[in-house]
């Protein structure tokens, strides 16, 4: 039950009174001092959000006789869906009321008395009675947080996730949108353990704040529609890491068309790296970076313009606007006053150079099973032999090494279509067929032909290995091509 105190407004008339006496005798006769006979009021439910059974008689009780017109003028039960009617009974002092159905679980609840009301004296008293409150099935209890993972108070770090374990299985769209962080972090919630235990995990770090604060509603709700009866908040305080950032790669990724950074490419520290003159450099962390310290930190001399992509808290990448020149030594360096996200600076300034340069795409050596030396001339002038004594239509393998990556399968497949082997002689017999393809690694592509020597064939075979060069032949993603066609002319002596 809660108990009100309410203030009654005094009627009285007044006059002229020739003695001091007779005149404070007037106003206790008149009842102006007010605070000897306010009006008391007892309500069920008595507190803001508690729970009542569906079936509960709601009341209203005071410390006198009332005027039951007044009263149940201004009594009202509500809900968003309405007013709920119901019946009325006065038992003395108190106001009960039954609603006509049960109540619902669930649906927030409101008992209002508000405004003038007379008690059976014809004293009139200003109430202002007003409890949200909801209702439940019997013998069920409203749904509460158990526990905190960690528990409120706690040290954690920036990442880490907040785990809230529930007294019963809970609706998850309603408890979902009863949570609440402050200050403001954008967050994921995951379910687990049949709906009762909520994974809260930030979509980034908890922020820069000292502390956050995560409050979940009232109007977090069990299964069956119970709401928890009152406000929960759990305080934690944030600490990043004290560990110095530090480089760990560095990548020259070629430029598609000029325009976008390839999504791989050479780590510009091995011996054989290719930096093509139109490259983006990435710079990959050991933490997540505080962006702007890095990007005021960063210098390349000479200097290109440029602007700086982000595609993870620890990675970086300067994308230029124009090309490298060729055979330019170029710096870039990062000074110690590059930091993480925690105010850690780099353990020491950050110094590469590094020498782009302009080299077209090549065939470096071409390998032919049952042939022991490598093919590095691909003018088709000269004829390579082939083994004549593989048996009929026996597979030939053929091993291509590039001098520049092919990294992507788009590319990949590009190569191995636009490869051709045509026989020239004899007239009238079909040109080798490819079997299977294999890429090794990113440079390097194994083909499998067959059909060099057809059962019965006493002629010699000339053949054709072609891959078209020029604006519209083979080229990488970083936009290198053959400057003319690579040919090869094989033969094969016949049996």
């Amino acid at each position: 039950m809660r108990r009100q105190t309410v203030s009654r407004r005094a009627m009285c008339g007044s006059g002229l009174f020739m003695s001091l006496g007779f005149f404070a005798f007037a106003l206790a006769g008149c009842d102006l001092l007010l605070d000897r006979d306010s009006l008391l009021v007892d309500s069920f439910p008595g507190e803001p959000f508690q729970v009542v059974r569906v079936d509960d008689e709601l009341s209203i009780t005071f410390d006198r006789p009332m005027d039951h017109h007044t009263v149940e003028t201004l009594f009202q039960i509500d809900s968003d869906r309405g007013a709920i009617s119901g019946t009325v009974r006065w038992d003395n002092r108190r106001l009960g009321f039954t609603p006509h159905r049960p109540l619902s679980p669930g649906i927030r609840y409101h008992m209002r008395l508000s405004g003038q009301v007379r008690d059976a004296r014809g004293r009139e008293h200003r109430v202002a009675v007003e409890i949200p409150f909801f209702a439940g099935t019997p013998g069920h209890l409203p749904p509460d947080i158990t526990t905190s993972s960690p528990a409120s108070g706690s040290i954690i770090a920036p990442t880490d996730p907040i785990s809230l374990r529930f007294s019963a299985p809970m609706d998850e769209a309603l408890t979902g949108r009863s949570i609440s962080v402050q200050p403001g972090a954008e967050h994921s919630l995951t379910w687990q353990d049949g709906s009762t235990v909520l994974l809260i995990t930030p979509s980034s770090r908890w922020g820069t704040s000292a502390s956050i604060t995560l409050r979940v509603s009232a109007d977090a709700s069990d299964h069956d529609g119970a709401p928890m009866n009152r406000e929960r908040r759990f305080s934690f305080f944030v600490q990043g890491t004290t560990d110095r950032p530090a480089v760990t790669s560095v990548h020259a990724l070629p430029m598609i068309d000029g325009r976008e950074p390839g999504a791989d490419g050479d780590d510009v520290t091995a011996p054989d790296a290719v930096i093509p003159l139109w490259s983006a450099i990435r710079v990959g962390f050991s933490q997540p970076m505080d962006q702007v310290s890095v990007e005021r930190a960063w210098r390349l001399e000479p200097s290109i313009a440029g602007g700086f992509r982000w595609p993870t808290p620890e990675t970086v990448v300067f994308v230029p606007s124009a090309p490298f020149e060729p055979d330019q030594t170029y710096r870039v360096t990062l000074s110690s006053q590059a930091s993480d996200v925690d105010g850690n600076r780099i353990t020491t300034a950050f110094e590469l150079t590094v020498t782009p340069t302009e080299t077209g795409l090549q065939l470096t050596r071409l390998l032919v099973s049952g042939s022991p030396d490598p093919v590095t001339a691909f003018s088709g002038a000269e004829r390579v032999a082939l083994d004549p004594s593989a048996p009929p239509y026996f597979a030939m393998l053929f091993q291509l090494e590039f001098s520049h990556p092919f990294r992507s399968p788009v590319e990949k497949q590009a190569v191995v279509h636009a490869l051709s082997m045509v026989r020239l002689l004899p007239g009238g017999q079909p040109s080798p067929t490819a079997v299977q393809y294999g890429w090794i690694t990113d440079r390097v592509l194994s083909v499998s032909y067959h059909g060099f020597h057809p059962p019965g064939s006493s002629e010699q075979g000339l053949f054709l290995f072609r891959i078209p060069g020029g604006p519209s032949g083979v080229q990488t993603a970083g936009g290198q091509r053959f400057s003319t066609d690579v040919e090869v002319l094989f033969h094969m002596e016949g049996s």
